[in-house]
């Protein structure tokens, strides 16, 4: 490291900013003072760099590094940064530093600052050593960490604009719940972070709102004496978020990912070969494309990108892959950057599996509000202590304990009486064979001589018996065919005349065979008479015999017993809540049957001081179950960020990761559910708008110090979903499509499907009723020359001429001036309590979700008021009819923000497949039906 020691004689100002910006937290204090201890000691060590308007000096403390920004006028240091140290910060200290002494004062003391001496010093430390070491793996954490970085300042710059809003009143609602009543109209979005103006330690996050009122909930620790009736409400960054973000990129480049092979899969696309199971069934029928997802998701041993346009069944698709995968024993995490986008599939999940949804209840849908950690663990509470009959059961079976080991131990003794009987068997019946041989050696030759003749004669007779039968026979037919005549009439007698004669000798010869044949089986049978007495006598063969007797008759007895005492067990167990099973009727099968009970009865002995344990944990209300719930169940579902920033779930680590609406998620969020799970599947929209514009990273990027390339690198992380980078790189088995959509009428398919998605869009729609006003679903109305008064008068009156014939509408417009104006003449038209202002948003507050009735602003303030992708992402939610309402010379001329390479088309598509009117004919006809209907 090169090093220079500095010694700073005058007094430095140094001020932090009103506009500071970091993760050091609401209060620079900490970092401040340890910038004064590392000074004293002459240990502070500080960087320089230039920038495109000036210079400035990073300090290095032991954990953040604080960006000093010299004021115009060049007299103190303005402490604009304050951020972690990161890999990056490291290596800009290897390559050298100033080592400060220095005295810091948080006031203006009008003197110049040390600007040449800092410079001088800086410029010669000795130049660094060629070559860094740097591999891609490195830029790309180093990019990364610089996004985490930028997106925190994005963020904070965004809350900034926010202006403070007055409240005029406010109203305890119970607990950490309050309402304001704003002095106007504000934009205080749901789930935003707020603090009180005038208690800025005060935070809480905004649960709903409507109108001028909104709702906080403010942290359980917070002084709710400090909320005065009137006052104001400011946004705050999420230093939670921030600090997710931070901790997913560490456990990266640390190597500590649940998938040891992430950041080669993100750096170098290492994707692991596989091949997609089709040995599992979803639960309900899915397209062609939906079943290729499902069996690859069930398979893929890494990571699967799924890239679903609008209406092509996404939600379908997870509930399919998250079902399967959890009944097959996998945890599941199921999340996506909304609360909506997770309850989705919560909500079409089978009751069967366990579920719990962990995050902020107000912003949860009231479906699934029975799943939280708290809400789950309440029921298993009060379960527990409801169902005494568990405890009551297991409490008799313990009472009843000696009775059942007495009927085990008759039954051991019955399973021991079985085995020496057998044993017995086996032994006498081979002695009593061995002493046969040794009794029968003594008749051994004349038995062995009495067989042979036996056997010898008994064939004699055989033969002659046979002989004469066919002699007989063969006389007879030769005689018959004498008898006819023939020309061999004379052979044939010869034949039958030696026939009779052979016939006559064997019958001579018979009677002689048979005698001498029962003569031989006598003399056997008498020798074999001799060998039984003699071994009937026998005194060893009477001995085996009694005994092997007696073994038979013992195993004889004990079986009936053994049946008895297995049937009584299995009746007490099945009494105990534990049914056993039947087992074999061999000695092996009632041997195991004892071996399971005795284990089982130790198992129910455990279980019950395990209830009685928890009954009376449960009975104590501080005893927390809601660890225990979420490490036991089969999915747990939460936002992205709230992965890591959700305590109860902090330890956990996944089989799988399914993340929804993954297309608006950049990837420093992204990495927060990846870093913990071993595998995951994305399913996004790579249409969908940029988390964060590619504007707001330049504007960070601006007066920075940052090395060639890295703005670009930032820009690229930032200002694109993660999803798209790793759909665009995914090998074909590793990035599919679903491409059969059913929201959309095919008017508005088509156009979507060549401008956004490659003309593979197919659509399957049932079509729409007819519309009075519009021929076509999809509909513009130009606008030529009229004012914003003008076009909100104009789609307030289409909004309150067609949401009757509509189940739900949605109007988007291009500014949060244009949607005031557009929500005041609708609650004029349709009045205060049709809650409009839920369903008007303006531009830069995209709102998902599908409805029938969709009006799009496409103009502003004389130019297109939607990026191409917002355009896009806005249309896709039509189910029935869209109306485009713009100024069509606007857009011809559109040529700052990529807008105009979607005009010609979609003016082409509005004259083949749309309805294309003039403001003046719509307002003339919505004139007409309405005198009509009046």
């Amino acid at each position: 490291m090169r090093v220079r020691m500095v010694h700073l004689s005058r007094p430095i100002a140094l001020i932090p900013s009103e506009h500071l910006v970091g993760d050091a937290g609401n209060d620079p204090a900490p970092v401040l003072r340890e910038i004064d201890q590392l000074a004293a000691q002459g240990n502070l060590p500080a960087t320089l760099g230039r920038t495109g308007g000036g210079w400035r000096m990073a300090l290095h403390t032991s954990r953040h590094v604080a960006w000093l920004h010299p004021t115009p006028e060049q007299d103190a240091f303005l402490l604009g940064e304050a951020f972690s140290r990161r890999f990056g910060d490291e290596d800009r200290l290897a390559a050298g530093a100033l080592l400060l002494r220095a005295t810091f004062h948080q006031l203006s003391l009008r003197e110049a600052l040390p600007a040449d001496q800092l410079w001088r010093e800086w410029d010669s430390l000795p130049a660094a050593a060629p070559g860094s070491g740097r591999t891609p793996r490195d830029t790309y954490l180093d990019a990364l960490e610089l996004a985490v970085q930028a997106s925190r300042h994005i963020e904070i710059t965004r809350q900034r604009a926010v202006a403070p809003q007055r409240y005029v009143s406010r109203a305890h609602s119970g607990g950490g719940v309050y309402s304001f009543q704003l002095a106007r109209s504000g934009a205080l979005a749901a789930n935003s972070i707020v603090c009180v103006g005038e208690a800025r330690e005060v935070t809480g996050r905004v649960v709903g709102g409507y109108g001028r009122m909104v709702t906080v909930r403010f942290s359980a620790d917070a002084d709710h004496e400090r909320i005065r009736s009137q006052g104001t409400l400011l946004v705050m960054p999420s230093d939670r978020a921030h600090a997710a973000r931070g901790e997913a990129l560490a456990r990266l480049r640390r190597g500590d990912a649940r998938n040891p092979g992430l950041l080669g899969l993100l750096t170098e696309e290492t994707y692991s070969p596989y091949q997609p199971r089709a040995d599992v069934q979803p639960g309900r029928s899915l397209d062609p494309d939906q079943l290729d997802v499902f069996q690859r998701a069930l398979a893929v041993p890494d990571l699967l990108t799924v890239l679903g346009p609008p209406g092509t069944g996404k939600t379908t698709t997870i509930v399919e892959v998250v079902t399967a995968c959890a009944r097959e024993g996998q945890r599941v995490l199921v999340t996506a950057p909304t609360h909506r986008a997770v309850d989705d599939v919560l909500e079409s999940l089978p009751p069967e599996l366990s579920v719990v949804r962990v995050g902020a209840e107000d912003a949860m849908s009231s479906k699934v509000k029975a799943l939280t950690l708290a809400g789950r663990a309440e029921a298993v509470r009060r379960g527990v202590l409801a169902d005494t009959a568990m405890l009551d059961t297991l409490t008799e079976a313990q009472r009843t304990r000696p009775v059942l080991e007495w009927h085990l131990a008759h039954l051991h003794s019955q399973l021991q009486i079985v085995q020496t009987s057998q044993d017995e068997l086996v032994r006498t019946e081979a002695a009593i064979a061995d002493a046969l041989k040794k009794a029968e050696a003594a008749l051994r030759a004349q038995l062995t001589q009495a067989e042979r003749d036996s056997v010898r004669k008994q064939s004699i007779l055989a033969t002659t018996e046979a002989g004469l039968t066919q002699a007989y026979r063969s006389a007879v037919d030769a005689q018959a065919r004498a008898d006819r005549g023939t020309s061999l009439a004379f052979a044939y007698r010869w034949h039958a005349s030696q026939q009779r004669r052979r016939s006559e000798r064997l019958a001579q010869a018979l009677p002689s065979a048979k005698t001498e044949s029962e003569h031989a089986q006598a003399l056997r049978a008498k020798l074999r008479d001799e060998f039984e007495t003699l071994v009937a006598h026998d005194p060893q063969v009477l001995e085996l015999r009694a005994a092997h007797e007696r073994a038979r008759h013992a195993l004889d007895a004990a079986w009936p017993e053994i049946r008895r005492a297995g049937q009584t067990i299995g009746e007490m167990l099945q009494a105990s809540g534990v049914t056993p099973a039947a087992p074999a009727d061999t000695t092996e099968g009632w041997t195991g049957f004892h071996t399971a009970c005795v284990a089982t009865i130790s198992t129910l002995e455990r279980r019950a001081g395990l209830l009685r344990d928890w009954h009376a944990k449960l009975a104590d209300e501080t005893t927390s179950l809601e660890t225990e719930v979420a490490h036991y169940s089969d999915v747990v579902a939460v936002t992205c960020l709230g992965t890591e920033t959700a305590t109860l779930i902090g330890e956990l680590s996944f089989d799988l990761a399914v993340v929804d609406e993954a297309g608006r998620v950049g990837m420093p969020d992204l990495l927060v559910p990846l870093v913990r799970t071993r595998r995951a599947v994305l399913v996004g929209d790579h249409t969908q708008p940029p988390p964060v514009s590619g504007a707001e990273v330049q504007r960070w990027a601006a007066g920075l110090t940052l090395a060639p390339g890295e703005p670009e690198r930032v820009t690229e992380v930032l200002a694109h979903s993660g999803f798209e980078p790793l759909f665009r790189s995914a090998p074909e088995p590793n990035g599919r499509w679903l491409q059969t959509q059913r929201r959309m009428p095919a008017e508005i398919a088509e156009f979507v499907s060549a401008t956004s998605y490659q003309g593979r869009l197919r659509s399957q729609h049932r079509g729409r009723s007819p519309d009075p006003l519009f021929s076509s679903p999809f509909a513009m109305v130009d606008t030529a020359g009229a004012t914003g008064e003008a076009e909100a008068e104009l789609i307030a009156q289409l909004i309150a001429h067609s949401h009757h014939r509509y189940r739900d509408w949605a109007v988007t417009v291009g500014s949060r001036a244009q949607r005031e104006l557009v929500v005041a003449r609708l609650q004029d038209l349709l009045g205060a309590t049709a809650r409009v202002s839920e369903n008007v948003s303006s531009a830069d507050e995209f709102r998902n979700g599908e409805c029938d009735l969709v009006v799009v602003a496409l103009t502003g303030n004389s130019a297109p008021s939607l990026q191409p992708r917002q355009f896009s992402a806005t249309i896709t939610r039509t189910r029935r009819q869209l109306v485009l309402v713009g100024d069509l010379d606007v857009l011809r001329a559109a040529r700052d923000n990529g807008f105009h390479a979607i005009v010609a088309p979609l003016l082409e598509h509005l004259g083949h497949r749309g309805d294309l009117r003039d403001s003046s004919q719509v307002l003339q006809a919505l004139s007409a039906m309405a005198g009509h209907r009046s």
